[in-house]
């Protein structure tokens, strides 16, 4: 799922006993703004690791 998808999420209308439609928005707006940190927090981890990958295998070319 994307922050995207969160923010574009609606719901059915009911009449009577139903959510507030601001205090929905808002927390699909919440849960949108913390998946897009956890999408970048896991795409600067794939980064790091790729970067450690590239270091350890030039240090292992350098060692022959």
């Amino acid at each position: 799922m994307t922050p995207d998808e969160i923010r574009a999420k609606s719901f059915p209308a009911v009449k009577k006993g139903g959510l507030d439609p601001d205090v929905v928005a808002a927390y699909l707006e919440e849960m949108a703004a913390e998946v897009e940190g956890l999408h970048a927090d896991a795409a600067a981890a794939r980064q790091e690791a790729a970067d450690a990958t590239a270091a350890a295998e030039a240090a292992t070319a350098a060692a022959e």
